[in-house]
């Protein structure tokens, strides 16, 4: 019997749009009505399109197809209970034709059980073992990466109505929260409140204040989510807030940090409070725009910083400190792999043959070396920059951060910036600044490794939604359009990669 279903469920979506006309009609501008329908047409969209079960049954019938031709290929590296589980379901469960009138439940049912095969299939495989194998994983990539290109495009489509959520607190009520902190501060007021677009992991809200004496401040409050989609080291605010700390007195171009509020009664949730940098955004985390060669270089002087910081007892007592205690750079890497791979809400996600091809590759081909180790973005690019005057003014969202290969910054930089970059002047700047050279491959292997970032994220999500109800369905944004971000170019990269090897 097939036990498994797809995330998410058509059960769960509905409920999620039902919650979502709730908040409509209770929403007090008309931005945040724009967002929320932005996001309603396109789940509505989605559901609609599965009422045509067509594309769904091709897709089963060539997954299928190639666990048919990939069984005998690679069987050498099952065990006997693997092989009797799928030759039995082949014969019973995994038809090989479909007929049309089947429910679109039933037809991913199908998909699903055949993705869990084949995910077993391609775990031991190499494709070094031979060019029929090498083809092979090939094949079923491409195949779940049209799957997710699908999807994409279809996304694509739909009007996307780029504006923030309301958040879970208002300009009276953080007004209120203030005048309580700063009962001297006569007439304080909050004289701009807007919410930042983005910040899936928190809600970043922009704001100023003035009093009768005249006194003026610009600044930033971070605040927590109750629905995390990923768990990372500083996903805790405070956790955050430290490393933010330990980063201004290593002049890190990072916002001063005020204070923090660890009782989430006065907002509904923790949070804490820094002085604004002035700057803007330079794009998104795919896509970039007005990327000049000042402005790479800036990137790279600023990131340098953050690289060039001794490892010390300060630095192992924050809470990313624990990457120090791999015995070689190796290890911290393939620790890194894992802590991707392992996320929690990945337990319950659709079974991915993609997601272990990448895995496989990955830990099959570390980069050698002494590397040396510093502590890292991780999420650096043009989304989480401020530029003023054509350079690097500041650095935020320091949630991911870890220690591990520099070169894994400055690659999901230059991929964030897209094709405005000459990769040649960027790593040029980069060992100006350091006086560390990043070999190609290194940075065409987290290349690589950015595809498993997106599609780690992107399973953590659907898992994370289905299982909660109270979650928005602003997180579907980040599943239905950007999957196929860490799918599509996989095998270009990887191919990429290995050409590089040596050099």
């Amino acid at each position: 019997m097939l036990e498994e279903r797809a995330l998410p469920s058509n059960g769960r979506l509905l409920r999620g749009v039902q919650a979502t006309l709730q908040k409509i009609a209770s929403t007090v501008t008309d931005q945040q009505s724009l967002f929320e329908l932005s996001n309603i047409d396109l789940i509505l969209s989605e559901l609609s399109r599965r009422g045509d079960v067509t594309y769904y049954i091709g897709y089963y019938g060539d997954m299928r197809k190639l666990l048919v031709e990939g069984l005998p290929l690679l069987r050498g590296g099952l065990s006997g209970a693997s092989i009797e589980q799928i030759e039995s379901d082949l014969a019973s469960d995994l038809p090989a034709n479909v007929a049309q009138s089947v429910s679109y439940d039933h037809v991913t049912l199908l998909i699903n059980r055949t993705m869990r095969h084949l995910s077993i299939l391609v775990r031991p495989a190499s494709d070094k073992t031979s060019n029929d194998v090498k083809d092979f994983l090939h094949r079923v990539v491409a195949a779940e990466t049209g799957f997710h290109v699908h999807r994409a495009q279809h996304a694509a489509s739909r009007q996307k109505i780029v504006t923030s959520e309301k958040p879970p607190l208002t300009a009276e009520r953080l007004e209120n929260y203030l005048r309580e902190r700063e009962p001297d501060r006569t007439g304080l007021r909050v004289s701009s409140f807007r919410q930042l677009v983005g910040g899936y992991q928190k809600v970043t809200v922009m704001f100023e204040t003035e009093d009768d004496t005249g006194r003026k401040d610009s600044l930033v409050l971070r605040c927590e989510k109750d629905d995390k989609f990923v768990a990372l080291d500083a996903s805790d605010i405070r956790r955050e807030f430290e490393i933010v700390q330990f980063l201004r007195a290593h002049d890190v171009p990072v916002a001063e940090p005020m204070w923090i509020e660890d009782d989430e009664s006065k907002l509904g949730n923790r949070f804490f409070v820094s002085r604004r940098i002035i700057g803007e955004n330079q794009g998104e985390a795919i896509g970039s725009h007005g990327i000049t060669d000042d402005i790479v270089r800036s990137y790279m002087e600023g990131i340098a910083k953050l690289h060039r910081i001794p490892h010390s007892d300060a630095m192992r007592k924050l809470a990313v400190g624990h990457w120090l205690d791999y015995a070689t750079t190796q290890d911290n890497e393939r620790a890194n792999i894992l802590y991707w791979r392992n996320q929690p809400w990945l337990k319950t996600f659709n079974p991915s043959p993609l997601t272990e091809r990448v895995t496989a590759w990955l830990l099959e081909n570390i980069p050698q070396g002494d590397i040396p180790l510093g502590l890292i973005h991780c999420d650096y690019g043009p989304h989480n920059t401020l530029v003023h005057n054509g350079k690097l003014a500041g650095i935020v969202d320091w949630e991911s951060c870890r220690i591990g290969d520099p070169a894994e910054d400055v690659s999901w930089l230059l991929q964030s910036c897209g094709g405005q970059v000459d990769y040649g002047k960027a790593i040029d700047a980069y060992e100006e600044f350091t006086g560390h050279r990043i070999s190609e491959y290194r940075l065409r292997y987290y290349d690589v490794f950015g595809c498993l970032k997106v599609m780690t994220s992107v399973g953590s999500v659907e898992s994370m939604y289905e299982a909660h109800d109270e979650a928005s369905v602003t997180w579907l944004t980040l599943s239905l359009r950007y999957g196929a971000y860490g799918s599509s170019e996989l095998e270009k990269r990887i191919a990429i990669a290995e050409a590089a090897k040596g050099r």
